[in-house]
C-alpha cells in the first residue's frame, strides 16, 4: 500500500490516491496559466486603447483637410469654408508647432507613433490657412516630416489587418502627395488662389457672407489667373464703404486700348462677386443656419448636423442653399461613420434622400445620389467587419 507523506508540498493530507492528486497540481496550473492569461489580455487592451485614439483623431483631421481643400477649389459664399476653418483653429487650439524627431535607428515605433506621424498633414494646413503662410515661404523643416510620414504611412499599411483595411490610407496618401506638390511648387492650386478663397472665408466670418449666383471656380496656377473673360473687381472689401460689397458698376468707359492685366492681390475677390450686395432676410437666415452647423461641428454631432441640413433647406432664397444643405448632410454621413454609429447612418441616408428631393431643382441630384450610395457602402462594410458601436 503507498504511504502518502502529508507535509510534502502541493500535497494535501486528505489525498488518498495518486491521480487525486495528479488532478488538484493539474487544475492549480490551469488557474496559474488563466490568471497570467488575464493579466497579458488587459494588457493588450490597454495598449490598443491609445492606438484607436489616436487613429481616431487621424480620420477626424483627415475628413476636415477634404472638406478644406474642396471649399478652397470652389469657395462659393464662403460659409462652408469659414466653418471648417474654425473647426481647423479649433483643433489646433493650445498646440505648439513642433518638428517630430526622426525615428531613432534600430528602435522600431509602436502603431501610435506612426500615427502621430501623419499629424504633419492637419499641421500644415494650419499653417497656411490660419497662420497664413504661403507653401513656398515654409521653411524646410517644417516641411521634411512630410517624407516620414509617407514612411510612416507604408509601415501601417503592411501590416494592416482586415479591419484597418478601409479607406483612410490610402486617402491619407493622397493628402500626403498633395501637400508634396503645393511644397513643389505644383499644387492644384496657387498660394494666390488660397489668398483670394481665404479672403471670401474671412468676409463669410463676420456675419454677412458675400450672396452670389456660385459657385466661383478658383482658377490653376498660372499666367491665366485671374480670368481675364471677366472685368476685374471694382475694389476690395477694406476700401469699400461700411465693409459692404461695391455696388452694380457704373457706364462702361469709352473703348480704348486694352489695359494690361493686374497683378492679383491676395485681397481681391474674384469676379462675380462685386454686383451682389445681402439682402437683411437672407443674412439673418444664413447666419442662423451658419450658427448651428458651427454649433454641430463643435459638438460633433451627426443628429445636429442633421438640423442644421433641414435649416439650410428652409432658405432657397439664398443662392448657395443647396450646396450648404449638402455640405451639412456630408458632415453629417462622416461623424456617423467616424463613430461607428450605423444606426445614425440609416437615420442621415434617409435625411439625404428627403432632401435629396428639394435640391433636386438646384441641379445637386447626382451629388445627393452619390452621398447615399457612400453612406450605404459604409454602413455595410462597417456591419460586416462587426465595427458597430
Amino acid at each position: 500500500m503507498e504511504v502518502i507523506d502529508a507535509s510534502e508540498p502541493r500535497v494535501s493530507k486528505w489525498c488518498y490516491c495518486s491521480h487525486v492528486c495528479a488532478v488538484r497540481r493539474s487544475i492549480a496550473a490551469m488557474r496559474k496559466w488563466l490568471i497570467a492569461l488575464v493579466i497579458a489580455g488587459t494588457g493588450l487592451r490597454v495598449a490598443a486603447q491609445p492606438d484607436q485614439a489616436v487613429r481616431e483623431q487621424r480620420e477626424r483631421e483627415l475628413a476636415l483637410v477634404q472638406h478644406l481643400r474642396r471649399h478652397l477649389m470652389d469657395p462659393g459664399d464662403g460659409l462652408a469654408l469659414a466653418a471648417d476653418r474654425r473647426d481647423l483653429q479649433r483643433m489646433r487650439a493650445g498646440a505648439v508647432a513642433a518638428v517630430a524627431p526622426a525615428p531613432m535607428p534600430g528602435v522600431a515605433m509602436t502603431d501610435a507613433d506612426l500615427l502621430d506621424t501623419l499629424a504633419v498633414v492637419a499641421d500644415l494646413w494650419h499653417a497656411r490657412l490660419d497662420d497664413r503662410i504661403p507653401f513656398g515661404l515654409m521653411p524646410r523643416d517644417r516641411l521634411s516630416p512630410l517624407a516620414r510620414a509617407q514612411a510612416a504611412l507604408g509601415e501601417l499599411q503592411s501590416h494592416a489587418t482586415r479591419g484597418d483595411r478601409d479607406h483612410f490610407m490610402p486617402e491619407m496618401l493622397v493628402e500626403l502627395q498633395a501637400l508634396s506638390r503645393f511644397a513643389a511648387g505644383q499644387g492644384d492650386l496657387s498660394d494666390q488662389a488660397i489668398d483670394v478663397a481665404l479672403r471670401i472665408a474671412d468676409q463669410a466670418a463676420t456675419g454677412q457672407p458675400m450672396l452670389g449666383a456660385g459657385p466661383y471656380p478658383m482658377m490653376p496656377p498660372g499666367a491665366g489667373y485671374p480670368p481675364t473673360a471677366y472685368p476685374p473687381p471694382s475694389g476690395s472689401y477694406p476700401e469699400s464703404p461700411a465693409g459692404q460689397p461695391p455696388g452694380p458698376a457704373g457706364p462702361a468707359p469709352p473703348p480704348g486700348p486694352p489695359p494690361s492685366p493686374p497683378s492679383p492681390s491676395p485681397y481681391e475677390l474674384p469676379p462675380g462677386y462685386a454686383g451682389y450686395a445681402p439682402s437683411a432676410q437672407g443674412v439673418a437666415g444664413s447666419t442662423g443656419c451658419q450658427t448651428l452647423r458651427q454649433s454641430a461641428s463643435a459638438a460633433g454631432s451627426m443628429t445636429d448636423m442633421l438640423r442644421a441640413a433641414e435649416c439650410w433647406s428652409g432658405q432657397p432664397t439664398w443662392p448657395g442653399w443647396a450646396a450648404l444643405v449638402y455640405e451639412a448632410l456630408d458632415w453629417a454621413v462622416t461623424y456617423a461613420r467616424l463613430d461607428r454609429n450605423c444606426d445614425g447612418l440609416d437615420t442621415a441616408i434617409d435625411k439625404v434622400r428627403e432632401l435629396g428631393s428639394k435640391t433636386a431643382i438646384a441641379g445637386l441630384q447626382t451629388e445627393m445620389t452619390s452621398l447615399a450610395e457612400r453612406a450605404e457602402r459604409e454602413r455595410r462594410w462597417m456591419r460586416s467587419q462587426n465595427l458597430c458601436r
